[in-house]
């Protein structure tokens, strides 16, 4: 046995007798109000069909909690907590579901259906405990939603939800639309799809609008806009901030037309979204969704009025205690000292909130500087493009790039040369400077190759790019495949693993020449893509990166 096979032995044995500690992950949350004339039936129905999905997911349950009762499972943690406090009625249930494919994780949904003066407010969390280091996953919106949808008037942003998305039809709905996006206090984002010039049918949209609709129900406003009316909106929009021929347009909450950039409001163009990932359009609809659901608590005000399951249930303690209290004068002494050390840890845990509260609304500043940074950065970025493509168009030729002799230079020319089109990580560098390979003109012609023909192939599309990229590759004698099966890939550690982002991404790609095994011959350099970035990262070159079998 090898020292390196050896060491992954022991990390292994040491995996499995130390498992990680569970960590929770917040999924998704919804928020809005039960609009109707008539509130205390759209309480009653919302209660009763979030009881209904409890019910199938879980076991039959007593009879009191259809009488909107405070009622607790046996196992597990599920139940709801009722209680009236003056002129608010708080009911809150919690249905705690393990997931059926994969060991060690357990979803909890939240589902808290308030009145409050004269309001009734419905507020959705989702949770995923798990010991994973890096859970994947497609958030997918529980049932229980699409239940209370069916039979109530659930608004947000004061919209009734649909399943459906909303496709306009005429041009009086464009100003609908616009009052939409700048609604300063919109907590939703709006996706709009838009067809080609001439296009109305929304079946021919370069996704499937409705499937995007559906699962995306309280997370995001799913737009269709017909070729003709897209006109009307680059009229009154501008041209900057409009989206048409098919293209994908992101609108975030606080839209701002003279203060934002372009770059703020994610446009997709129908070529990259054909290329997107391994399944194209489909891929991107998953993008979407994952997208709208981890910004759900970033611009969903739930805290603010729809308290959470155990904030209820202290509540309702606290009050059993003070009427315990009152009932039972010869204990009236225990009780006191009993209530105030409740008190201190209440206090105390108020305290500890209050700090989390502020460190959640610093990180959400800190997001948000760093999605003004990277809309700058892609500013930036393809206006280097479009200088670079008029230079060579006015001169006739490219600008002379200097090809290094030696490994040691790559981390001072892949900054000055290749931007932040290409990113090579600190495993590559090193790789780089202990490689044998004795080609080094190939893995700096290789990069450039990646900065250049790839990267427009991949965030402009189109026939012309793709054939350029391939020429390329042809040019260098290189091929661009799948680095191996995925299981495979990952049942090797670290070998074929980076840290990107704050996760671990899989080396799923790779260039390569094909002669022996050579390490002098042997050219291999392995990336991914990362659509939400525009980038290449590339995590080692230029040598073969070695399997259990090799």
């Amino acid at each position: 046995m090898t020292e390196t096979t050896l060491a992954r032995a022991m990390k292994e044995a040491r995996a499995s007798l130390f498992p990680r500690a569970a960590k929770l992950v917040p999924v998704l949350q919804v928020t809005g109000t039960l609009n109707s004339k008539t509130i205390d039936t759209e309480l009653i129905n919302g209660r009763r069909e979030t009881l209904k999905w409890i019910q199938k997911r879980s076991q039959k349950l007593p009879s009191s909690a259809w009488n909107f009762e405070t009622f607790e499972l046996e196992y597990g943690g599920t139940g709801a907590i009722s209680l009236k406090d003056g002129s608010t009625d708080y009911w809150v249930a919690r249905l705690v579901d393990p997931d059926k494919n994969v060991a060690g994780r357990t979803w909890t949904t939240e589902i808290s259906i308030v009145k409050s003066d004269n309001v009734a407010r419905f507020g959705l969390k989702q949770i995923v405990q798990t010991r994973e280091e890096e859970p994947e996953f497609v958030p997918a919106i529980p049932g229980v939603l699409r239940q209370i949808i069916n039979a109530c008037n659930l608004e947000v942003d004061n919209r009734v939800l649909e399943e459906t998305a909303w496709v306009l039809e005429q041009e009086r709905e464009i100003d609908e639309l616009l009052s939409q996006i700048y609604n300063p206090n919109r907590q939703l984002p709006i996706y709009v799809v838009t067809l080609d010039e001439s296009e109305i049918d929304s079946r021919n949209a370069i996704l499937n609008v409705q499937d995007l609709a559906k699962r995306c129900i309280g997370l995001a406003h799913v737009v269709v806009l017909p070729g003709p009316l897209t006109f009307v909106l680059t009229d009154q929009l501008d041209k900057q901030f409009s989206v048409f021929r098919g293209a994908v347009r992101t609108y975030l909450p606080n839209f701002d037309q003279y203060s934002d950039s372009p770059y703020d409001h994610p446009l997709a163009m129908p070529d990259r979204i054909t290329n997107w990932g391994d399944r194209g359009a489909n891929d991107f609809v998953d993008f979407l969704v994952k997208r709208a659901a981890s910004s759900s608590s970033r611009y969903q005000k739930r805290r603010n009025f729809i308290p959470s399951f155990t904030r209820v249930k202290e509540a309702v303690g606290r009050q059993q205690r003070e009427t315990s209290a009152n009932e039972g004068a010869e204990f009236e002494e225990q009780l006191e000292l009993a209530n105030l050390a409740i008190e201190e840890i209440e206090k105390q845990r108020d305290e500890w909130e209050d700090l989390a509260l502020v460190a959640e609304q610093e990180n959400q500043r800190e997001q948000e500087r760093n999605s003004k940074l990277e809309s700058e950065l892609f500013r930036l970025r393809h206006r280097i493009v479009e200088l670079e493509e008029h230079l060579i168009s006015r001169s006739g030729k490219s600008v002379e790039i200097e090809i290094p002799s030696s490994y040691g230079e790559v981390k001072e020319w892949s900054e000055r040369y290749l931007g932040d089109r290409v990113i090579l990580t600190g495993k590559a560098f090193r790789a780089a400077k202990a490689a044998e390979f004795e080609n080094v003109s190939l893995s700096y012609e290789a990069l450039l190759m990646m900065a250049n023909e790839y990267w427009k192939m991949k965030v402009y599309g189109g026939e012309e790019r793709i054939r350029m990229f391939e020429k390329k590759l042809k040019e260098l004698g290189l091929e661009n495949s799948r680095t191996g099966e995925k299981t495979k890939l990952l049942e090797q550690g670290d070998e074929f693993l980076v840290s990107w982002r704050g996760s671990k991404k899989l080396l799923d790609w790779h260039l390569k020449n094909n002669v022996s095994r050579n390490p002098i011959k042997i050219f291999r350099l392995y990336y991914f893509w990362d659509d939400e970035t525009q980038q290449t990262v590339v995590g080692s070159l230029p040598s073969h990166l070695r399997t259990r079998l090799t």
